[in-house]
């Protein structure tokens, strides 16, 4: 089998275009969901926040943590 040395067009990947606002906050929603439950259960849930997180992109994944964060420190008050 021949090996190419260039990459065709075929071989590139086009980055997923950036989260709009919106979706990124119903993301952060997402996120306070979670961590209301997991305030609601135990203190473990917390630490395993990495693992619940279903998203992906850094921006995804920062803005669902800021929701689970929040949600959890609001429990505490």
């Amino acid at each position: 089998m021949a090996r190419r040395e260039h990459a065709g067009p075929e071989d590139r990947v086009t980055p997923a275009p950036a989260p709009s606002a919106f979706a990124l906050s119903r993301i952060q929603a997402e996120g306070w969901r979670a961590g209301r439950l997991a305030a609601a259960s135990d203190d473990a849930a917390a630490t395993q926040a990495d693992g619940l997180n279903p998203y992906r992109t850094a921006a995804e994944r920062d803005r669902w943590r800021t929701g689970f964060d929040a949600a959890r420190e609001r429990a505490r008050r």
